[in-house]
This record gives C-alpha cells, structure tokens and sequence, in this order.
C-alpha cells in the first residue's frame, strides 16, 4: 500500500477487521478509496476466506475487461510502484503469489496455495511491456561508415605521388603496381633470353622483360605486379633475367673431408661440422645439354689444433686427473673441496665399473668428468671398429654411473692422431693434452711434482696429475702445495669447459662437453687433399698432407708408439722411426703419423710426454 495512503486519518479504521466483515459480503468485493492528497489510486481485493483465518490480506487488482495486465504481486506489470499491503497498524511486505495458467493462486498462512477464480486475460499469458527499439540508429551508423570507407578509397587511389626510376623523377597514383611504372618510365627495358642448362641461347629477348631493384630490393617483372607504389620508391631498372629451359635432375650428394688446421700438440678440437654437398645432373629438355650445377656447397669439417688462451691473458688454470676413479680419489676431493678448486677427472670406464660412486661424486662436487678410454688402449694403434668400442663403451659407463654425457677425452699416453679423428664418427669434440706434466707417475718426490706442476704455469695453462694408475701418496702430498702456490701467484682454477669458454677463439657451441653431432652434419670419411701444416709443442713443424710426417728440429730425438728412441747430443741429431734411422748433422728427420719431437739440449714443460709413459 502506498504510504502516502496509509497515512490519510481514517486509514486504520477503514481497513480494521470490524469494518471490512459486513462489507465484503461477496467473494470479490472491491473498496476503492482515494487519498486526500488527490494524487493516488489504489484497488484493493481481497479473499473472504483468507481474512477470516487471520492471514495477511493480498491485494488483489480489480478485474477488467481493458485487459491490463497485472503482476503476481497485484502491481501493474507495466511499472507502476507495488504498494504494501498491511493488516491492522502493521505493515508486512507483499508476497509473490505463483500463478498458473489460466487462474491465480493466492497463499494463506494456514492453507498454502489455492486456486482462486480471477481469471487472466484471453490466452492464459499476462500482457508483457511493448520492448522499444533502437530505431533507425544503426543503419545511419552503418552508412556513415561505408561513406567514410568510400571516401578513404577514392582519395587513395586518385592521389599522386612521386617516385624516382633510373634518376628521372615520375609522379603516378598512390598504389600503382611497381611493373606498371616502370612500362611507362622512359627508362631503357632489355629483357633476358631463353637459355640452355649450360648458359647456350635458344632464343633472344624470350626471358624476363626486366629486373626491377626497389629501395634495394631486387625483383623481376612479374614479382613487380604485385608491389604497389606508397611514394618516394626509388626504383633501377636494368636487363631482365634469363629463363632456363625445363629440364630432368638427377641429384649427387658430395661428402664432406677433415681438414686438421693448427700448430699446436695440446689439444685439438671440433671448430666446424662437415655438411655434403648437392650437385645436380641437369638434362635439358629442349636442347638436350647436359649440365652439372651445385645446388648447395659443400662445408668441410675442420679440426683445430691450438693452445688454449684466455681473453685479456685472465689468469686461470685447468687441473686435471687421469686414470681414476681409485681408492685415492676421495682425498684428492677432499683436498679439492677444502680449497674451494674445481678440476676435471678423466676417468677410465673399467676403474668406474669398480668406483661408480666416487665417479658420481666426482659429479656432485661441481667437477668436470671426460672420457679416458675404457681400459687405457693406445688410441692410433686401433682399427676403427676397436676405436669405437673404446670411446663409445667408456662414455656408456660414465653416463650410466653419473648421468653426464661427455664429449671430451685424453687419449692415453697424448697419441690422438688424424685417423683417430676420422674414426670418431663425430662423437668427440675435443682430444685435450696438457701443458704441464707434474710426472707424478714416476714418483720423483713431492718437491719434484710441486715444481713441475705449478713452476711454469702461464694464463691457460693444464696441469697433469693422477688420482689413479699406481701409487699416489706423493700426488696426494703435493697438491695442496700446488694450489697455494699458484693461488699466492693470483691464478684461478677452472674446468676445461671453463677454460675453452674463457677463449674466444674457441666456438662453444661446437667445442663443449656436452655437444652432440647434429642431424644434418655427416662426419667425413677421408682427409682433404692438402692438410695445414702442424707442429707439436717445442716447435717441431710437420706437415700431413699425404698422411706422412716430416719432423725438423735443431736436435731431435722422435719416438713413434714403440719404435726405440735415441737421445740426441752435441750437435748431431739420431732418428729412429720404426727400426729405420736416418742421421745428420744439425737436423733430423723422417717419422711415421703418430712420432713426437723432444729436443735433446733442453726440456720444455710443453713436450709431448711420450717416454716412459704408463698411465697418461
């Protein structure tokens, strides 16, 4: 009810229960009052039975033939404010009375829902609110939008602009094709030929109209069509391009070669994938010609040999430890571990078959772990086959015992020659010796390893040492004294990674430890033809072009794998090459692929250790 109408005096007694008894004799009987106010106009109905249980009364609208449509409420469904109704002097808010179709029902507090017999408009459905719509808006939107576009459109395609063909200036329409310009610059147009596999002519003037070059971008006649001119192009045209007969392919793949780049014994490594090469066998249709064109070059793998040098001369050195793991290696750890240094062991495949837990721990303590064969078999004194098994067997056994894969080895005894690269298959990226031989294994004493092992050690620099292979109490007692000196000196260690990445001559994607062959690189299967000229480390040059050594040196002694080796004297120097010698005065001499070089006057902490090498 409408509180304006519930606060008219008299309200109260109108509507008190005395009142509407005589009044409402009939089932819908109805009692209209008007406000004082003048203002408002409510219709009221209610239920006989409803009113005599007490319940609160619900405002019914007062039937009519005008087919108004009313709420369940009572309110008009058009809008119009609900009132609330009320018994007595309380007000209770309306309730919403379900209805079904065809009648309504009102609830009483007693009885629930019941039928009553008011009967809704024809159709059984109440009359909803006519919806407003949009109007004409949306098409005017629309045409504004399409005049606009249209408008876009015409501006675009009748304004001018100016380009630049051949250095004569032309102005033409914004979005003119590039081809259609140049037809009508007065810029020279020669167009190609058509030709033969092999170049011949078979008919002039039949190839492309012209080669356009845009803002220098190259593109021929028919490219041109479908560029269109924005203004400011510049624009060459020069003679069209010739168009080659049709023709039958026959593909040839060319293979890659090893070619060994470099002048130094300490290491080699994988600096270039060898990828083949595509020829094509062309047979031309028309003329017949047949014609050989490479399709795609061939990239020859190549393998450099060089000492490793740190940028900016940095002072960092790489420890290193063969022929582990053994019962030593844990307090070579230790010692490690207590100094905060980082080392790289190049274990054997049958001694991690023994120790699989000190070479995981090798792991686990931040070192480097590489390959160093699987029972310590002199590497270029093996088929290919027994090469692999060594290299590929030992890798198995470290990658199952740690979980690390590695790409890096010692050959033992420093023999790593071409043919061993060449039956690597591509499974080794680098073959790393070293520069300083500590020559723990012959046990001289621990003042004697100190000073071989840190006397003469320059940026980039490896130590050799062993954590197994013999007895290595003396290696033991040493280091700690070999790390203090070279810490006392400002040196830093690092692991042989550390040190390739520190070298920026050294390609890390390629030379790293954990850098596997990729899909497209094939590895070669022969040398090339003309070997760069190598040295090993005190300066011996030798030159593998036809697969033979040559060695020369003021005083030499060579030592090929178990031929007998001579020391030199004076001033004479002895060969001795597979029981074959040849002597001369002041120089020597001839050696098989896998001799070494050592000078007989002086020895150098870079030489290949090669005599009376056992566990290296």
């Amino acid at each position: 009810m409408c509180r304006r109408f519930e606060s008219c005096p008299g309200s109260q007694q109108l509507f008190s229960r005395d009142f509407l008894v005589p009044v409402f004799l009939y089932r819908e009987a109805a009692v209209v009052r008007r406000c004082k106010m003048g203002r408002h106009m409510a219709t009221y109905s209610d239920d006989w039975d409803a009113r005599s249980q007490g319940s609160p009364r619900s405002r019914r609208p007062r039937p009519s033939d005008d087919s108004r449509s009313y709420g369940s409420s009572g309110s008009r469904t058009g809008g119009s404010r609900s009132r609330r109704p009320h018994s007595g002097s309380s007000r209770r808010s309306s309730q919403r009375i379900p209805q079904s179709r065809g009648s309504q029902l009102h609830r009483s507090s007693a009885q629930g829902y019941r039928r009553s017999s008011q009967q809704l408009p024809r159709g059984g459905q109440l009359r909803q609110p006519p919806r407003r719509g949009l109007g004409p808006l949306p098409l005017i939107i629309g045409a504004v939008v399409l005049v606009l576009l249209l408008g876009f459109g015409i501006f675009w395609c009748t304004s001018r602009v100016k380009v630049t063909v051949n250095g004569s200036e032309l102005t033409v329409g914004r979005g003119t094709s590039v081809q259609k310009v140049v037809e009508q610059s007065p810029a020279e147009k020669t167009p190609g030929d058509f030709v033969t596999v092999s170049g011949n002519v078979i008919e002039a003037g039949k190839g492309e109209a012209f080669t356009a070059t845009v803002n220098g971008s190259q593109m021929s006649a028919q490219q041109a069509a479908d560029v269109q001119i924005e203004g400011g192009e510049s624009i060459e045209v020069s003679r069209g391009a010739d168009i080659t007969e049709e023709y039958d392919a026959e593909p040839m793949q060319t293979m890659p070669k090893l070619v060994i780049d470099g002048d130094s014994y300490i290491m080699g490594y994988l600096y270039q994938w060898g990828r083949p090469g595509v020829t094509e066998k062309r047979t031309g249709k028309v003329s017949g010609e047949i014609a050989s064109v490479v399709t795609q070059e061939v990239q020859d793998c190549i393998v450099r040999e060089r000492r490793p040098q740190p940028a900016n001369d940095e002072k960092i050195v790489a420890l290193t430890f063969d022929d582990g793991p053994s019962k030593y290696t844990q307090q070579f750890l230790d010692i490690l571990d207590k100094y905060e240094v980082k080392a790289t062991f190049f274990n054997l495949g049958e001694n991690i078959d023994q120790y699989p837990e000190l070479a995981k721990k090798v792991v686990e303590k931040g070192h480097q772990l590489a390959s160093h064969t699987y029972n310590h078999k002199q590497l270029n004194k093996l088929d290919a086959a027994e090469f692999i098994k060594q290299v590929d067997e030992n890798a198995k056994r470290i990658e199952e015992a740690t979980g690390v894969y590695t790409s890096f080895i010692r050959a033992p005894y420093g023999e790593f020659s071409a043919e061993c690269w060449l039956n690597s298959k591509g499974s080794i990226t680098a073959a790393v010796n070293w520069t300083e031989d500590s020559e723990d294994w012959e046990l001289p004493g621990v003042d004697a390893i100190v000073e071989k092992a840190a006397g003469d050690v320059n940026p980039g620099s490896i130590i050799l040492m062993h954590d197994g292979g013999g007895e290595r109490e003396q290696g033991i007692e040493a280091l700690p004294q070999i790390i203090e000196k070279l810490q006392a000196k400002g040196y830093r260690f690092v692991t042989l990674d550390e040190l390739f990445a520190s070298d920026p001559e050294i390609p890390n994607d390629v030379c790293n430890s954990k850098v596997k062959m990729p899909d497209w690189a094939v590895w070669p299967t022969e040398l090339a033809k003309t070997t760069p000229t190598t040295s090993s480390a005190n300066g011996a040059s030798t030159s593998n072009a036809n697969g033979a050594n040559t060695s020369s040196s003021g005083n030499a002694a060579t030592n090929a794998g178990s031929s007998n080796a001579n020391a030199s004297t004076g001033s004479t120097g002895n060969a001795s090459t597979s029981g074959n010698a040849n002597a001369t005065t002041g120089s020597a001499s001839s050696t098989s692929s896998s001799s070494t070089a050592k000078t007989g006057a002086t020895t150098s902490s870079q030489q290949q250790p090669t005599t009376q090498k056992s566990s290296s």
